[in-house]
Formats: C-alpha cells, structure tokens, sequence
C-alpha cells in the first residue's frame, strides 16, 4: 500500500524558498531515521521501518510495508511540523499531475488531464486522430518558411508536450523535433505540433503500466539502444552545425516497462556509423548504471515484497557490429582512442 503525504510550503510562509522548504524536511527525515539516497538525493530510505519517502519541493511520496508503519510516520511528521489533516491524504490518486489508478492487478500513470488541457489550448479537441505522432521526413529549421498562423503559443504548448513525455515515450521522438524551433516556430513547426495532438486525441489514456508483483528472485532492467548516423543531412544546409550531428535514442525498461528513455542528437560529431552507435550505447549504458544502483538501493530498503531479491539482471540490445566489437576490444587503435578516452569507461 502506498500514502501520500503533501506537505503545503505555505505553512512555512511563502517567503521561503523552495531550498529552504526542503532543507528543513530533510533534516525532520534525518531525524526520523532516514537516509538520503545516494542516487537520488530526493529519496529518502529507512532501512529499520522499510519506508521510502520521495519528496518534490512541498509534495511528498510515502511507500511502506503497511498502513500502519505509514500512519506512524504522518502522525510524527505532522507533530513536528503541526500539519493538519486537510494536508495528508491516504489514497493516491495524482502526483505533479500524473493520475495513478492502483485498483486492479496493475499501478497505471497516465497524464490524461494534461492532455486535454494540450488539445484544448490548441483547439484540437475534437480533431481526427493520427495513427502516429510524425512525419517520416525529419523537421528541419524552414527558415524562409510561411509564419505561424496559430492563436495559442508555440512554446508553450511544447513545454506541456515535453512533460508529457514523463509517461509518454511513443512522443518523444516527435516532440523533441518541435521543441529544437521553439525560438522561431515557423508553420510546418506549428503543424507538426498538431500532427502530435492528432495522434494524442486518439491515444489518451495511454501511459504506463506497472505489475503490482514483480518478480522477487530477480529482477529485470533492459536496455534497448541505436542511433541514426546524421539523420538530417541532406534536410538541412551543409553548413548548419546540425546537419552533421547523429541521433542517439534508447530505451530502458524494469520488467517490460519503460522507465528511462530519450531520443536526442549527439554533441559531438561522429565519423561513421559506428562512432555513432558506440556513443549512443555508452551513454545508455551511463543511464542504466544508474536505474540498476537505484533499483539495488530501493529493493535493500524497503522489507517487503523484494525482501527475497538476489540479482538484477540487465541486458543489453545493439544491433551495431562495429559497436559491440569496439565495447568488447580493451585493445583500442590509434584510430578509435578519442572514442575510448571519453566512451570506453
């Protein structure tokens, strides 16, 4: 069972900020038995208890073993910090606006609110819907394309789009292509955002789905990677920095669901197929490094269900020759040691 705990920063007064608020809830957790991750110093882990609290500014998370360990918890926190009932609530229905539905067999995060304020803003509530959220063309600059014609703000729109992508990682891709224009949106930039809410119109409740029992002897983190060697030449001007630029996306996944994922050029430029392929697998294998730390460090704290975990099994997916030859080879040429002193690690 989870509780989630919302703490109002107004009860400190509005004159603090943000790091105030959170220094003086770290210091009640501290207090209280908890420990700051060392992944994430937004968790906080008692190992006694086997409670986790995730904090955000003023809005809090509380997982525990059971209601009453979690109600022991509140009531501490509310006496040291004379919060009052109409703060806690005990059934999560939402946090930093993404829905959770905990009722069946499955915990389900969707955004669906966010969504029709997107097709609202844009006018698209009642749009066909698309059967994918872009074009096979990439998007380039336009420059002396036809001006926006829209009543709502190009930017705007894409920044709810971007938070969106926290449970929507079938828009990423798309979305990460509009918001490279945010500075001078042109009118094919402004119906690539539409094409996106055409899609999003008849793709609302999609989102993501956890098991409520994941496995206890083991447990999976994957790893899906690839590139696309500079995807816009050929669309853009030769002499546009980003012509030259390779694509790395991938996608990691804890037992079917995707939990780390982007799609995003490259900063340096790569020389081949292989460079790009390498680059976009070291930097994936950077990102589950981390989700596998997290994992380990969550499954340790908390007692109950994972108190018979024993491994985290990770794979990893790359379809590059050269790439899985260069990640195995300790051996590097004069030709690859730029790759190895800033990818091999």
């Amino acid at each position: 069972e989870e509780t989630v705990l919302r703490l109002n920063r107004s009860l400190y007064g509005m004159t603090r900020s943000p790091i105030h608020w959170f220094s003086a809830l770290k210091t009640s957790l501290e207090e209280l038995g908890f420990v700051s991750s060392k992944n994430d110093q937004c968790m906080f882990v008692n190992k006694k208890t086997g409670t986790i609290v995730l904090v955000y500014v003023d809005d809090c998370l509380c997982f525990g073993p059971n209601d009453a360990t979690l109600d022991a918890l509140v009531k501490e926190l509310q006496a040291k910090h004379e919060l009052g009932e109409e703060e806690i609530s005990k059934d999560v229905y939402a946090y930093l606006g993404i829905e959770l539905d905990m009722t069946g067999d499955y915990i389900e995060m969707t955004q669906q609110g966010l969504i029709k304020k997107i097709l609202e803003t844009t006018g698209m509530e009642d749009a066909s819907p698309n059967e994918v959220p872009a074009k096979e063309v990439p998007l380039s600059p336009d420059k002396h394309g036809t001006e926006m014609d829209a009543d709502w703000d190009y930017s705007s729109v894409v920044g709810m789009l971007m938070y969106l992508t926290h449970t929507r990682p079938d828009i990423q891709f798309a979305v990460n292509q509009c918001a490279r224009f945010t500075h001078n949106p042109k009118l094919s930039h402004q119906n690539a955002v539409k094409k996106i809410c055409r899609y999003l119109s008849g793709t609302r409740d999609f989102g993501l789905r956890f098991s409520k029992k994941l496995g206890q002897d083991e447990i999976g983190v994957e790893c899906y990677v690839d590139a696309s060697f500079a995807p816009l030449w050929g669309y853009l001007d030769s002499d546009d920095v980003a012509s030259s630029k390779s694509r790395t996306g991938y996608v990691i996944r804890i037992d079917d669901v995707p939990v780390a994922f982007a799609s995003k050029p490259q900063g340096e430029t790569a020389l081949s197929t292989t460079e790009a392929e390498y680059v976009a697998l070291s930097t994936a294998m950077r990102e589950l490094l981390w989700v596998r730390r997290l994992v380990r460090e969550i499954a340790d704290g908390i007692h109950v269900p994972y108190d018979a975990v024993t491994k985290i099994r990770s794979k990893v997916y790359e379809d590059n020759k050269g790439a899985i030859a260069l990640a195995k080879r300790p051996d590097q040429t004069s030709r690859t040691r730029h790759l190895h002193t800033k990818y091999h690690f």
